[in-house]
């Protein structure tokens, strides 16, 4: 039932309504365009440090939403009878500026204090350590700040529902022009180090604001003050800022000998020294150490000796460390196709490498493609004799996507008669574990489901090697030793004595034990990347038995049961709020049920789309900012929208419960978009436009959560709560929906279940929600 509530507060506290109220717009812009920056760029940063690993990622959005959900929560309860709110925004707004550099100086030195060095794999629970001491200072503040502002601004405007509406409103422009600057201005030009500054700056420009509102109206000798601290800051930016950049640069590479880095589009480059070896890295992984002549052997000699005469060779990846050199010393090679994503890696071996290195870069027989790996073999018209992929594990979805049965598809389609394909994964040569069986098994399961012939050579990195022909490869060493000996080639590792050590019989039959049949739903898929959830378990199994024993569980985890248990929910809230002496708070409840699931569904459908992205296009790093940006804009506007105008009870129950109905057919029509890109990946994805579809379909998102919000505020507000209560308890609902979703769908269901029937899921979440809606009673 909907009753009148008095509104709280009936005085205007400070001398100057106007300045005041202008003071608190620009910290509420701050705030939102501080988080949406810092959000953005310490996930850049910290993905660095744990290696890209979406796991990685959801336990960062999960807890960056869960601490400022609790924040907000916070502010509900501790500053309620609290009427002077300026000063409270004021400080936590200055220790907020205080915080942001020390915080990119944690993240970036954070391994070396829980003693592990650069380069070594990170268990989960010093990841989720790392991730709760680098972000829950600022998530706090920052929620903090937004309830202060909410219950600050209705002390100023003495309009409850709407002011709440405002601050969201305020808070998400912020947010989308700080998107903007991120995708266009701040990754490309400017460095981390330098960025963070500049946010202290505005932020401590904010603090002094409010804080100096009052004093600039009763002592005029202080209206001086505020202009001269932001002088010495300003100086202090310009005398230091370079210094601090070196500085954060060191810390991320203490001990190693750093060169060169510089954070491009694709991601983070750095170039490090070690001894007589130039080493690069991308993102925190190994690109290549060059000279390193046993691993550049090693990745192509293998799938060329298989082959009877290779004379056009594509290599994706691993070409600069050495690859293309050794692929040139077979006599037959005609021609060499390098597909390396980002320009800049090439620049830098270039600058690099000495010469007798590069010079293969510039041998007539070699052309070199900076463009996405998948988009290549989609586009090109050209056959190859031998394709040689030399990545990392498949422990991210960009990575993933190399390891699919879409992508051996497209491989067989450009290969020519006789033609060959090879890739290595770790493994080990002596024991082979079951969490490893699981994983190596799924690989071998899903190059079977397209390729007739198949050998694995096995040892520490096992050589997957498959072909269009029956009976074309051999397992023999002593055939490829012929071939050795008839091309000539000079090598210092792939000799004679060599090969049969490595492919010895009893070798080969300890691996094929070890590897079991998968049924076609187990097949690793763009969709579906179960190969890279099976290598997270294998990564998990190395630091903790315990989560090793959770991601097995999760994984026989029937999708049904999670259905059932959705239903199961909404049927207990429906019957336990509908009794004669709760039937009035079945309203309250659906709105907070309706929070909950809106906000879960925005971040799942804005973690979807930037998934989706990477399997489909392999480089979100240039799109993460921009797809961002799409969301927030939809928020601004729709919360806009919702606030343009004021309406009856009865009236925002009704757009309420449509708000719900759009989310529930929206997911629906987001499953079409991605099941059409899907359906025809030759032709939809490949459009030079089609692209921008992922952040303006995530703008579709945001809006619909964007406009919803300041209706709730003004349901939950109608049905007897606080407004400040209001606005602490739907802000955290709605971060702890967030925070949930972000958490479950990039590490659980995504790779367990698939794309689609996650989406699904979000669908069945959404119609109960629906559900329970229809069956509040409206007030008259």
């Amino acid at each position: 039932m909907i009753v009148k509530v008095e509104q709280p507060y009936k005085t205007v506290y400070t001398m100057n309504h106007r300045r005041e109220r202008h003071f608190l717009i620009y910290a509420i812009f701050v705030i939102g365009l501080t988080s949406i920056v810092a959000q953005i760029l310490l996930l850049r940063e910290l993905v660095v440090v744990f290696f890209g690993n979406e796991l990685s990622l959801g336990v960062m959005l999960g807890v960056w939403l869960f601490w400022t959900a609790i924040g907000s929560g916070l502010s509900s309860r501790l500053f309620i009878k609290i009427h002077r709110l300026d000063r409270f925004i004021s400080l936590f707004q200055f220790i907020l500026a205080v915080f942001l550099p020390f915080i990119l100086i944690f993240v970036r030195s954070s391994k070396e204090l829980i003693g592990i060095t650069f380069g070594e794999m990170i268990g989960f629970v010093p990841m989720l350590l790392i991730t709760l001491i680098s972000l829950t200072p600022f998530c706090i503040l920052a929620g903090l700040l937004y309830s202060l502002a909410c219950q600050y601004l209705q002390q100023l405007d003495r309009e409850p529902t709407r002011s709440m509406g405002k601050v969201y409103l305020i808070e998400a422009i912020g947010s989308g022009i700080g998107g903007l600057l991120v995708s266009f201005i701040l990754i490309r030009f400017i460095h981390p180090a330098l960025t963070f500054l500049l946010l202290s700056g505005i932020n401590l420009m904010s603090a002094l604001l409010i804080q100096n509102s009052l004093s600039l109206q009763q002592k005029g000798k202080r209206k001086f003050i505020l202009p001269a601290i932001l002088i010495i800051y300003g100086l202090m930016i310009l005398g230091f800022s370079q210094q601090f950049q070196r500085v954060c640069d060191q810390i991320l590479w203490k001990r190693y000998n750093l060169i060169w880095t510089q954070n491009t589009i694709f991601g983070n480059l750095s170039v490090i020294r070690m001894e007589e070896q130039i080493s690069l890295f991308e993102n925190g992984l190994h690109l290549f150490t060059s000279p390193d002549p046993f691993i550049a052997e090693e990745s192509v000699h293998f799938a060329l000796l298989e082959h009877k005469n290779p004379k056009t060779v594509l290599l994706i990846g691993g070409g600069l460390g050495g690859g293309i050199q050794q692929t040139l010393k077979h006599p037959s090679v005609q021609s060499v196709d390098y597909v390396e994503l980002d320009p800049t890696v090439v620049r830098l071996a270039e600058q690099f490498l000495d010469s007798e290195q590069v010079k293969p870069l510039h041998d007539p027989r070699v052309t070199i493609h900076n463009v996405d790996g998948r988009h290549f073999i989609k586009k090109t018209s050209k056959n190859f004799d031998v394709i040689i992929l030399n990545l990392p594990n498949p422990y991210t979805a960009q990575i993933n996507r190399y390891y699919t049965l879409e992508f051996y598809q497209e491989i067989e389609r450009i290969l020519n008669k006789d033609g060959v394909f090879s890739f290595q994964v770790t493994s080990s040569e002596n024991m082979i574990s079951d969490e490893l069986s699981d994983f190596l098994s799924t690989l071998a399961s899903t190059l079977s489901a397209v390729f007739p012939d198949r050998v694995i050579i096995p040892g520490e990195t096992n050589h997957f090697i498959v072909s269009t022909t029956p009976q074309l490869l051999t397992s023999d060493p002593q055939v490829l030793v012929a071939r050795l000996q008839d091309r000539e080639l000079q090598t210092q590792y792939i000799r004679e004595y060599y090969l049969p050590y490595r492919m010895s019989q009893e070798r080969q039959t300890y691996l094929q034990s070890r590897l079991h049949p998968v049924s076609a739903e187990k097949l690793n898929q763009d969709f579906k990347p179960i190969g890279y959830y099976y290598d997270t378990v294998l990564w998990a199994t190395y630091f903790s038995g315990f989560f090793k024993t959770i991601f097995t569980c999760v994984s026989r985890l029937n999708i049904s049961y999670i259905v059932g248990f959705i239903m199961l929910f909404t049927l207990t809230l429906i019957f336990w709020k509908w009794r004669p002496t709760k039937s009035s708070q079945l309203l309250s409840s659906s709105v907070l049920f309706s929070i909950f699931t809106v906000g879960l569904s925005e971040i799942s459908l804005e973690v979807i789309l930037i998934l989706g992205f990477q399997i489909l296009y392999g480089y979100v790093y240039y799109q993460l900012a921009i797809i961002i940006t799409g969301y927030m804009t939809g928020l601004s506007f729709g919360s806009w929208l919702a606030i343009s105008r004021k309406r009856t009870p009865r009236q925002t129950f009704i757009l309420f419960r449509r708000c719900q109905l759009s989310m529930f057919l929206y997911t629906i029509f987001i499953i079409l978009i991605l099941w059409t890109f899907h359906r025809y990946p030759l032709w939809i994805p490949n459009h030079p436009w089609m692209s921008w579809t992922f952040p303006f379909t995530a703008m579709g998102a945001g809006f619909i959560g964007g406009y919803q919000f300041p209706l709730a505020n003004r349901l939950y507000f109608y049905t007897g709560q606080s407004a400040q209560k209001v606005a602490g308890t739907l802000y955290s609902l709605d971060l702890f929906g967030s925070s949930s979703g972000a958490l479950l769908i990039s590490t659980l269901f995504l790779p367990i279940f698939g794309l689609f029937p996650t989406l699904f899921l979000i669908v069945i979440l959404n119609g109960c929600c629906l559900i329970v809606l229809m069956l509040s009673k409206e007030s008259e």
